[in-house]
């Protein structure tokens, strides 16, 4: 990758800027002029932008389907209690990821009962002023599915004891 010319691209050829970049690789290396190449470099630069915006609809489009799909499956667990880990901390709350079953949902900040809790950045934790007690990233949790809305793609949890 350190080379001034280097690219890569998947085999099979499943993508269009794959195939683009392996007519351009064919026709150097069949020795023809730049000029008879079936695209000059105005298309180039246009299919690139192209191709790079419909991937990144697709992409969001595959996303949103995804979180669709997670926010109907525990449409009908409101209530239910799962394990979990913590995957993101922010000023706002905790992420958190069901073991099992790879969905996330959030423990917003204020359903952190009995304490004020500030966000520290640097530890990724969100720490309790009079308890002291911390929610980390990595920290297993019990949690409970207490809100699902599926329009919003929104999963909201909060702490649940352990039976």
């Amino acid at each position: 990758m350190a080379y001034d010319a280097y690219c890569h691209f998947t085999s099979p050829i499943r993508r269009y800027p794959d195939l683009l970049v392996h007519r351009a690789i064919r026709h150097v290396l069949s020795k023809e002029s730049a000029e008879k190449f079936i695209y000059n470099n105005e298309q180039i630069i246009d299919l690139g932008k192209h191709c790079s915006k419909t991937e990144r609809s697709a992409d969001l489009a595959t996303r949103d389907v995804v979180d669709w799909l997670k926010c109907h499956y525990l449409f009908d667990k409101v209530g239910n209690n799962y394990e979990g880990v913590i995957v993101d901390i922010t000023s706002f709350g905790a992420f958190v990821e069901l073991k099992d079953v790879y969905v996330q949902g959030l423990i917003h900040i204020t359903a952190l009962e009995n304490d004020y809790y500030t966000y520290d950045a640097t530890h990724h934790r969100l720490v309790g002023q009079r308890s002291g007690k911390q929610y980390r990233l990595g920290d297993p949790i019990f949690v409970q599915v207490a809100r699902v809305d599926v329009d919003e793609r929104q999963i909201d949890f909060v702490l649940a004891q352990k039976k």
